[in-house]
């Protein structure tokens, strides 16, 4: 067991990796600084899940060197422990997901995430084909096997699913980490119960058949200018495809995203199930609920997109790195700002109480807006082009701009003028800055730099805000972008 885990560990977090850029943060050290203010579990190598203990003075070391972007001496300067039993994890115990980074392809990034979803293909293939109907006896009979004796059941259907990983690998892990083998059986019968497959169907992970699906979606989609990432899309982890499926061949030969999205909801409406998406969530009960997406309507968890109350507004705390556009409390969207080390960045994030976590690329929100505002041109800042040449302070060039943004935004009717109103000239803007230089970021004009370009930029998007931006970030976030955005069933939470 030793051995798997070591194979395993390839895809955890080490030192170097903390001081990475990564979108929506300073660096990828934020993103654990983050977690572990909030509270939140963080997956391990072993499979599970812990809320994470660290001193307060150890947190204060962690902001530090976020600030600063340099971890050197970590894991002697920082000590992490699991909540429940106060054992200590080493930083190379946290699995490596794509929040910190992972660049996974299609389906899936880390080694755990790409065997945990070959096992639910695996499973949910030998569940359906050897006539299981039961959780319980299922869970249980997988578990009495043996690594040689599930590897030579799984090895017999192998017609009924294309994966990633060797079958060897995926018997060690179900039977090494229980909770995913519960995960697999819960999602196994949850498939058999509410799809009623065709005799040849062959559940796909990673295959060159699921790959070609998501090629033929992207080339549709830049053929009329769109540039949207694969999850955003679609965002199954496995695909059900029948091997006499002429719909996977029609989806071959469409020729809009429109008809290939079409092809794909008459496979769920028809019931056919011949070629459809399932995206995977963790399953921790014998019956997961199951959702169907991107049908008739377009829906983001139990919020219709066409639902959403028109008119919102954008509050601009100027001492602080955000932006935040909000709307109906029962179906909130918060589209913040973000910053990276050097290059800054805008981004947004899903925050509301029914739906959280979506991502929105600052680069799909700026091209929205130049589709429906002609002649629109973005400037390009970081923390380097913000300061004058002698680089000790900000370019009167950068203070007249950001001046002259606010002015903008003054004249907007979506915009929360409360904060804005304070600054009348470039004089204020000069303040403004001194007093965020010598207070909030204690002299680090780097780091202050970085966060003001990052501040003008989601400024100039705030500018040109409308009820249409917001529905598109919001239905872009949720992967439900009305006419784009690919039908698709998830299991789990």
């Amino acid at each position: 067991m030793s051995r798997f885990y070591s194979w395993l560990n390839e895809a955890t977090l080490q030192t170097n990796d903390l001081a990475k850029d990564i979108e929506g943060y300073d660096n990828r050290g934020q993103v654990l600084l983050k977690k572990l203010e909030s509270g939140e579990a963080l997956a391990l190598s072993d499979g599970t899940k812990e809320v994470l203990y660290v001193s307060q003075e150890d947190i204060e070391t962690l902001r530090s060197m976020v600030g600063n972007s340099n971890f050197k001496g970590f894991p002697n300067k920082v000590k992490l422990y699991k909540k429940s039993t106060g054992e200590e994890v080493k930083l190379s115990h946290i699995e490596k997901t794509k929040e910190f980074g992972s660049s996974g392809g299609t389906g899936g990034g880390t080694k755990q995430t790409a065997i945990a979803e070959s096992a639910a293909a695996v499973t949910a293939a030998h569940y359906i084909k050897n006539g299981f109907t039961s959780f319980e006896e299922y869970k249980n009979y997988l578990g009495s096997l043996s690594p040689a004796n599930m590897k030579r059941e799984f090895s017999q259907i192998s017609n009924n699913y294309e994966i990633t990983n060797k079958i060897d690998e995926v018997s060690k892990f179900l039977l090494s980490v229980r909770e995913w083998l519960i995960s697999s059986c819960s999602t196994a019968m949850a498939i058999e119960n509410e799809l009623d497959l065709p005799s040849d169907f062959v559940i796909h992970r990673g295959s060159k058949t699921m790959d070609s699906i998501y090629k033929k979606a992207q080339k549709l989609m830049k053929e009329v200018g769109l540039e949207i990432p694969n999850d955003k899309w679609n965002p199954a982890d496995v695909w059900i495809i029948s091997k006499g499926s002429q719909r996977y061949q029609r989806l071959m030969d469409s020729s809009t995203i429109q008809e290939f999205n079409g092809i794909l909801a008459d496979s769920i409406r028809s019931k056919d199930y011949d070629v459809v998406g399932i995206s995977l969530k963790k399953a921790s009960s014998k019956y997961p609920p199951v959702k169907w997406y991107n049908l008739e309507k377009h829906n983001i968890g139990d919020i219709n997109i066409e639902g959403i109350k028109p008119g919102f507004f954008v509050k601009i705390p100027i001492s602080k790195n955000m932006v935040i556009f909000d709307t109906d409390p029962e179906i909130k969207l918060d589209v913040r700002t973000f910053q990276t080390a050097i290059k800054s960045k805008v981004g947004g994030e899903l925050l509301g109480k029914k739906a959280r976590g979506g991502k929105v690329a600052g680069k799909a929100m700026k091209s929205f807006i130049k589709s429906h505002e002609g002649g629109i041109k973005f400037g390009d800042y970081d923390r380097n082009n913000v300061l004058n040449k002698s680089g000790d302070w900000f370019s009167e060039d950068f203070i007249y701009k950001f001046y002259q943004r606010i002015q903008q935004l003054k004249r907007s009717e979506f915009i929360d003028k409360s904060e804005l109103q304070k600054i009348k000239s470039k004089q204020d803007v000069e303040k403004i800055l001194k007093n965020m230089y010598n207070n909030e970021f204690k002299g680090k004009l780097n780091t202050l730099a970085a966060n003001m370009a990052s501040k003008i930029q989601a400024m100039e998007i705030a500018i040109y805000a409308t009820d249409e931006f917001f529905e598109f970030a919001y239905s872009y976030a949720s992967s439900s972008i009305k006419g784009v955005s690919g039908p698709f069933i998830k299991i789990g939470k």
